[in-house]
């Protein structure tokens, strides 16, 4: 059987990615060398989504630890198991949104109000579990932490629809007419604004991931 499931996953990822118009060697090859190869080779580092991966695997680790419970602790209560149970497909449906960026790709305002479900049942139907044996300050400040993320995304989206586009061809030019990049400059304050929304939104996440894998496997 795990022969059979290590056959049939990447066979299906390949038929996918060659009706999708992707070159196999891009599904096969790591993600920064599958990059690398294009014509912005020089820019492409080892460390580059060190923060996205190193979150991947907090996602994955709470999910397996969950499942792995769930699987070995048979003699535990109904609540508790379930409770494994709905904590490591949460998890394992968030790992896998994380790592092939799904919510980007698709409708994420769909994605976010699923998840928004998702979290609110979990909260209704283990309030009890929670509040009496687990750590509720560390699962709230979770919560808090990953919305600031989701709030931090929306209101970075908004800033990216209502932005001027800068075409690189025009910088260049100006720059070498009048050796003052002026529209560079004018950019500069939007330009960190960004950088600063973007700390917030991938630090926020990761610290609240981080909460959410610490919880889960301390439960």
């Amino acid at each position: 059987r795990v022969y059979l499931v290590a056959t049939i996953i990447p066979s299906a990822m390949l038929i996918i990615g060659l009706l999708s118009g992707i070159p196999p060697r891009v599904l096969l090859r790591d993600p920064i060398v599958a990059a690398a190869g294009g014509p912005a080779d020089e820019f492409y580092h080892s460390l580059y989504g060190a923060f996205s991966n190193l979150g991947v695997i907090l996602w994955c680790v709470a999910a397996t630890t969950c499942l792995f419970a769930f699987v070995v602790y048979t003699q535990a209560s109904a609540q508790i198991r379930f409770f494994l149970l709905y904590s490591g497909a949460f998890g394992a449906v968030l790992t896998l949104d994380d790592l092939f960026m799904v919510h980007e790709n698709f409708d994420g305002a769909a994605f976010y109000i699923g998840y928004a479900f998702a979290a609110g049942f979990y909260l209704y139907r283990f309030a009890d579990l929670i509040l009496k044996r687990l750590d509720v300050g560390l699962l709230l400040l979770c919560i808090g932490l990953l919305a600031t993320s989701v709030m931090t995304d929306a209101v970075v989206d908004l800033m990216d629809k209502g932005a001027v586009q800068i075409d690189p061809a025009q910088v260049r030019a100006q720059v070498e007419a009048t050796g003052v990049p002026e529209l560079v400059e004018a950019t500069g304050a939007s330009f960190r604004l960004r950088t600063l929304a973007d700390l917030i939104e991938d630090g926020a996440k990761f610290i609240g991931i981080a909460c959410w894998a610490t919880f889960h496997v301390r439960a």
